[in-house]
């Protein structure tokens, strides 16, 4: 049987002996599969053959395996149940039950490595004589696969590296990976869901029930404004036009679906426009692509729970370079107009949280040394406050970037629905740094540099660390 009658790959067949006598022979219209019954030794002998063509990984496909799939359980229940032919899921390592590879999707994989999972086996006695053989045989494979990672590390990474060096770095990569996709997962009424929109609703609940309701009522006073307006934002097609000609092919697109790989490839043609349509956009004060993607990271535990899985936000890579013009330049008023404490350097250029932590393993050593009191506070930021001279246009693009963003997780090609981004910032977005570069002293103190109460500053993520390095301050405590 073949349900493709103008391709000559693929068809199944059942052949048997006349003295077999097949009955209720099955022949489904969805798929290339087709099932019979015999006897055997007075018990009924179900035998399926099954064919997935390389090419079917749509939804709908899947979902008529899972259905034929799940008839076919039925009958392992009261017959001997026999199953042949061909998944072509290279990626699947049949012997341990898991994926190896990624050729196909992990949508695709796992759909059918759940059906294996979920058949039933027969229950055999084991004897203590096969228990201790299995756990010998164990440690014997366990040994033997650890020895010859180590040889693979040494000799075939490590021998000839100099000449050849992709292998080792392709390994290296390789070990930095994120575990992406998703295996089935519950929803809320503990029952797990394999459809990948199932499970793209179920993970974008989980993330947005994270979300908090900010009160804008009772906001603090932001002080006086001490720092002269910075200038107005001229985007030049030049500018433009390196940014996109050193645009990283290999990024993901986000849900506009333009690659970076046709942004740069078409640099010549696009910056001059693009250049205009960023001017347009900052001159309003209006940002536009406030939609992001969210692709789930698993992190540990059971991976059949979503509060297991993390969010990474893919957004427009066009947009990202206008995020890229506006955080340069608001970076360059702040460095001109001397804003930023020198004891900040989280965002900031040829500075990093490693830079940070040395000088306040300096001071802190240097401190006990003295046989003075250190006291290390830390401090959740909610918000910031600009006061900094970023006013006028760029403060509303900056304010209208932040508001009003949307969501919908996107796992397996399909896509979850669009809901509204109560609180946070997009992960990985240069307007995102603005929330916390006001994080400072000079609302207190204008000396920057040598705050009388000798706060140190790394600004990571949301989490200021703040050193208090004074006796007056201990005796406070």
């Amino acid at each position: 049987m073949r349900d493709r009658p103008n391709d000559p790959h693929g068809g199944i067949l059942i052949a048997a002996k006349k003295h077999l006598h097949l009955t209720d022979i099955k022949v489904s219209s969805h798929l290339e599969t087709m099932s019979a019954t015999f006897k055997a030794d007075k018990k009924n002998v179900h035998i399926a053959v099954f064919y997935r063509p390389p090419n079917k990984v749509d939804e709908e496909y899947l979902r008529h395996v899972r259905e034929e799939f799940n008839t076919l359980k039925l009958m392992a229940k009261k017959n001997i149940l026999i199953i042949a032919g061909d998944f072509n899921l290279t990626d699947i390592d049949w012997k341990h039950l898991s994926i190896s590879s990624n050729q196909y999707s992990s949508g695709v994989n796992q759909t059918f490595l759940d059906i294996v999972s979920d058949f039933p086996t027969p229950r055999k006695t084991i004897l203590k004589k096969d228990l201790d053989r299995y756990k010998r045989l164990q440690k014997e494979v366990q040994y033997l696969t650890r020895k010859a990672d180590k040889t693979y590390l040494t000799k075939d990474l490590s021998g000839n590296l100099r000449e050849d060096s992709k292998k080792f770095f392709s390994y290296i990569k390789s070990k930095g990976q994120e575990s992406s996709g998703a295996a089935p997962l519950k929803n809320k009424d503990g029952f797990l869901q394999s459809n990948s929109k199932a499970k793209a609703n179920i993970l974008n609940d989980q993330f947005v029930s994270v979300f908090t309701r900010e009160y804008k009522t009772n906001m603090p006073d932001k002080g006086p404004r001490l720092t002269p307006t910075m200038d107005k934002i001229k985007v030049d097609w030049k500018g433009v036009h390196k940014l996109l000609l050193n645009l990283n092919t290999h990024k993901a697109c986000g849900p506009d679906e333009i690659s970076s790989f046709i942004l740069k490839t078409a640099a010549n043609e696009l910056a001059p426009a693009l250049a205009k349509l960023f001017q347009h956009s900052i001159n309003s004060g209006e940002a536009d692509w406030r939609e992001a993607s969210e692709v789930p990271l698993f992190k540990k535990g059971d991976r059949h729970q979503a509060a297991k899985y993390r969010p990474v936000s893919l957004t427009s890579i066009t947009c990202k370079l206008l995020e890229h013009i506006v955080n340069s330049s608001v970076m360059t008023h702040f460095d001109k107009q001397d804003v930023l404490c020198d004891n900040q350097h989280g965002f900031r250029k040829r500075r990093s949280c490693e830079s940070q932590f040395l000088t306040t393993i300096q001071e802190i050593a240097s401190t006990a040394a003295k046989g003075k009191q250190v006291d290390i506070i830390l401090l959740a930021c909610c918000r910031s406050l600009i006061t900094t001279g970023v006013r006028g246009n760029t403060k509303m693009w900056i304010k209208s970037f932040l508001s009003h963003r949307t969501q919908q997780v996107v796992l397996d090609g399909a896509k979850s629905e669009t809901v509204d981004v109560l609180s946070g910032v997009p992960q990985g977005t240069d307007p995102a740094h603005c929330c916390f570069w006001h994080i400072l002293m000079t609302s207190q103190n204008p000396s920057r540099h040598h705050p009388p109460n000798y706060l140190l500053m790394i600004v990571c993520c949301s989490r200021p660390l703040v050193t208090i390095l004074t006796d007056r301050n201990s005796r406070r405590t």
